[in-house]
């Protein structure tokens, strides 16, 4: 995930299809599917989502016999990232003083002053918008990592053998 989100942050490119684009006009043209860094990075974050649903599943039912914080936080970090992901891939960039053919290539463009408006395939988004929105993007994997080293901190702390329906107050003698 990490190295194709790299990738693509920084090698994407506006859609050619799209270079007509008007603002404000209610047809819009059809986009071309993802292909390079962007397919692959959708592909893992395909895989990520599976992954983290039935592993956190496993891991509920076979070694904690609770269940764990970070596993609902994990499900809630990878929906969020998978949504945010495909609704941030832009399809025309405007920057201040050029013409849609003359943006950039990656999303570093976005944070560079000259952004106007950014155009997915669902909707136009003003610069501070975006700008926020791929940062919100770009934080769902680091804040899953640390939600697992910290989960597993706290399962070492405690047994993770311990039924949750085992009183936590022994019976009285």
């Amino acid at each position: 995930m990490l190295v194709t989100g790299l990738g693509t942050f920084f090698t994407h490119e506006p859609d050619p299809n799209w270079f007509n684009f008007v603002e404000g006009q209610g047809v819009q043209p059809s986009s071309v599917p993802s292909e390079g860094w962007a397919e692959w990075h959708g592909l893992f974050a395909d895989a990520a989502f599976v992954l983290v649903l039935f592993g956190s599943a496993w891991f509920v039912y076979k070694v904690s016999f609770r269940l764990v914080r970070f596993s609902v936080l994990a499900f809630v970090l990878i929906v969020a990232g998978h949504i945010s992901g495909s609704a941030i891939r832009y399809n025309v960039v405007k920057l201040q003083g050029r013409t849609l053919k003359e943006a950039g290539e990656g999303y570093t463009q976005l944070f560079a002053g000259e952004l106007e408006f950014i155009v997915t395939a669902r909707f136009q988004i003003g610069a501070i918008a975006s700008q926020l929105w791929v940062i919100a993007h770009v934080a769902t994997l680091p804040l899953a990592v640390a939600g697992a080293l910290w989960s597993l901190r706290q399962i070492g702390r405690s047994d993770p053998f311990e039924s949750v329906i085992t009183p936590i107050d022994p019976p009285p003698s």
